[in-house]
């Protein structure tokens, strides 16, 4: 997880600050800077002021918190007795504020995972404790930067699902590979024994819990009592606004530096001295970075190429998506640069846009931003409901786990669909 990198951006930080701590004792010790003789304890105090690691701020935080986010979550107490929570936004975000320390805690202090059988998740699930799931798979290098720890040990694979539970005596935490569909638990110190005692059972049922899922071939697909109506969404482009325009362009860095701008077609083509972007009518926009000033550049991977993306898409983006939010989709890493995809999401589905379906891709090298595709679309929710097949057959319908979906097509309004969830 990068340990090796940070160790030895430490022990370059600590010489630097050992020269210069040297240079400055030796410079005051000699009377150069017409000073008193500095005493030992002074300049001890100075170097650990210099060598220290930045605290990550509360700000910085919370952010990378929000990034953690899940798409369900699931307060489990026994079998068949669980309060899950998927389609309500703001009942989903008051028990993620309520549980996301729970899971910062349990992955700072979680040891070593070891593999476990099916039997001992299933087991887990039917315990006291708290279940996230995601939408897509999520690296596991991405949650420890998102939930602030440090995975010493772990695989470098993806997960969707993963819990923290009290069971047999201990305070466990689980996690399913998505690659390969394998189950993992470390021990780890949150106690969430006595979590579940306010939280009544609504009917939430892990599809293994059911007392026949057949046609369900992922028995941990996660199914919701009496959710087979869902809204329609209107969807308009904000950039049609002036004002949100301005926005925008103020945004991805357009000033008075711009040397030009043209039109080509319908699409409106602003050339800066260091990037180009084009604007369709339909709302998107492409930016492209036309020029490095040769320095800056560090190691980047791809925790902090994430983290450049959404920093870019929380000012570009991010404030005009109306009800929806921007969340992450998928990344792929390639010669020096990562490519970071971000999908629309509402009530607890994925609206996939136009003919590339996410909202917004990033490309990101060690200068920082390279190019990036966005999607400019503003969601809200109607009060129109569409009655659906109930989660039970939408789950034999997509041959396991299933997520609720709306496709974007450039024209109001958006339907809710059921789709298989990607693995």
């Amino acid at each position: 997880m990068n340990n090796r990198h940070k160790t030895r951006d430490r022990l370059k930080n600590v010489l630097i600050a050992l020269l210069l701590c040297s240079a400055v004792f030796l410079g005051w010790q000699s009377r150069l800077f017409g000073n008193d003789p500095m005493s030992l304890s002074e300049l001890t105090h100075i170097f650990s002021g210099l060598s220290e690691p930045a605290e990550q701020s509360s700000t910085e935080q919370e952010t990378t918190l929000e990034a953690a986010r899940p798409s369900s979550i699931v307060v489990t107490e026994a079998q068949s007795a669980h309060y899950g929570i998927r389609y309500d936004t703001k009942e989903l975000n008051m028990l993620y504020d309520k549980t996301v320390q729970i899971f910062a805690e349990a992955l700072g202090s979680a040891e070593t995972p070891t593999r476990v059988g099916t039997e001992e998740w299933q087991q887990a699930l039917a315990s006291p404790g708290v279940y996230y799931e995601y939408a897509t798979p999520i690296p596991l290098t991405l949650l420890d930067g998102w939930y602030g720890t440090q995975l010493d040990g772990w695989d470098n694979g993806s997960t969707k699902r993963l819990c923290v539970i009290y069971l047999d005596g201990k305070n466990r935490l689980y996690f399913q590979q998505s690659q390969t569909g394998d189950f993992y638990a470390a021990d780890t110190a949150p106690n969430v024994k006595h979590l579940t005692e306010p939280y009544p059972t609504n009917g939430a049922l892990f599809a293994f819990e059911l007392p026949r899922f057949t046609g369900i071939s992922d028995p941990n697909a996660l199914i919701l009592n009496g959710t087979d109506s869902h809204p329609v969404l209107s969807a308009e482009n904000p950039l049609a606004n002036d004002e949100t325009l301005s926005a925008v362009l103020s945004a991805l860095g357009f000033s008075e530096r711009t040397l030009h701008e043209y039109y080509e077609g319908d699409d409106r083509v602003i050339v800066d001295t260091a990037f180009t972007l084009r604007l369709s009518p339909n709302g998107t926009v492409v930016y492209r970075r036309t020029q490095t000033d040769g320095a800056g550049a560090v190691t980047v991977d791809g925790n902090d190429a994430v983290e450049r993306a959404r920093a870019a898409l929380a000012s570009a983006l991010a404030p005009y998506c109306g009800s929806a939010q921007l969340s992450f989709r998928a990344i792929d890493q390639g010669d020096d640069l990562y490519r970071i995809d971000f999908c629309y999401t509402a009530l607890g589905g994925c609206i996939y846009v136009g003919d590339d379906g996410y909202a917004a891709s990033v490309t990101v090298d060690g200068h920082g931003i390279v190019e990036m595709t966005l999607h400019f679309r503003a969601y809200t929710v109607t009060n129109e409901l569409r009655t659906m097949l109930p989660e039970l057959q939408a789950a034999a319908a997509a041959g396991g786990a299933f997520m609720l979906s709306y496709r974007d097509a450039g024209q109001s309004p958006l339907e809710p669909e059921w789709i298989a969830a990607p693995d």
